[in-house]
């Protein structure tokens, strides 16, 4: 079988994509990959490739990309299988008539196709493979147990998608020298972030919210703020791209998927969401006071 993969380009995409490799290549399947960011460039993307490449293909698989329904008509084919743990994805699972959604509410997309596929089964999936998995699950359903889970996402946007992708085909393994100066290098970035931007706290039902400005590394930055101040929520607001990360302390339960479908035109799931800038977000934090930085 000649199979091609389509993945989100984030940690999660390329866990996804490594479980189905390591899967389909186990029973001699040939695999090709690519990736595109969730987001407006979904439909073109996955519309000139279809109209290009369908044919040369088995089977087809799409994983862990929200798609709108009108991509879901470009790709809703007998050949295609959609792997996906987005809530928003969910709502849409009864529009596929002819491909075959695997769509569930899910603490990550690379998880859902290990459960689905039984991949604990296989004798090939060794200790490094789950431990791979499952440092990539921690990271995306933002539970960050492992501290290699916040560096592997570190290494994957300073090494990029095919590169990361290449690198830890094997699974997990010790991170080379290389690999641990980009760590050492994206914290002191981090840090100069968190040393030069503003602080705004406020309240949201009860809870404690610290908002704040950022650059980039808006989960890093959340994470290290929840930490630092104590906080139950975090938004980190990114001006060039008018766009809010959101992310919460373990045991918290305010779910920040709905804070961000309600007030950021946006979605995710309970520990992690985004969306963009929106009258009603700054309606939500316009009683925010700015705050002194938290200490390191």
């Amino acid at each position: 079988m000649k199979a091609f993969i389509w993945t989100d380009g984030d940690l999660d995409g390329a866990g996804s994509f490594l479980a189905l490799k390591w899967l389909l290549e186990s029973s001699g399947s040939i695999v090709d990959n690519d990736f595109v960011y969730n987001g407006s460039e979904v439909y073109v993307k996955l519309s000139d490739w279809f109209e290009l490449h369908y044919r040369e293909y088995d089977k087809i698989f799409i994983c862990d990309i929200s798609l709108d329904e009108t991509t879901i008509e470009l790709v809703d084919r007998e050949k295609v299988v959609v792997i996906d743990h987005h809530k928003t994805h969910l709502e849409l699972k009864d529009k596929y008539k002819n491909a075959k959604p695997i769509i569930e509410d899910h603490t990550s997309t690379c998880d859902l196709i290990r459960q689905k596929f039984k991949l604990d089964k296989h004798e090939w999936f060794k200790k490094k493979e789950l431990d791979f998995l499952t440092r990539v699950d921690d990271y995306d359903s933002y539970k960050l147990k492992y501290p290699e889970s916040i560096k592997l996402n570190i290494i994957l946007k300073r090494r990029k998608y095919k590169n990361f992708v290449d690198d830890f085909k094997g699974g997990l393994r010790p991170f080379t020298e290389k690999e641990v100066n980009m760590v050492k290098i994206f914290f002191k970035e981090l840090k100069e972030q968190l040393d030069g931007t503003q602080y705004f706290e406020g309240q949201l039902k009860g809870y404690k919210v610290i908002a704040l400005y950022v650059d980039r590394y808006s989960s890093e930055t959340a994470h290290i703020v929840l930490n630092r101040t104590g906080a139950d929520i975090c938004f980190a607001v990114n001006l060039k791209y008018k766009s809010v990360s959101l992310r919460k302390r373990i045991g918290c339960p305010v779910k920040l998927n709905v804070i961000a479908e309600r007030f950021c035109n946006g979605g995710g799931h309970e520990f992690a969401a985004a969306g963009k800038l929106t009258d009603r977000f700054a309606e939500l934090i316009k009683d925010f006071k700015n705050v002194a930085p938290p200490n390191s």
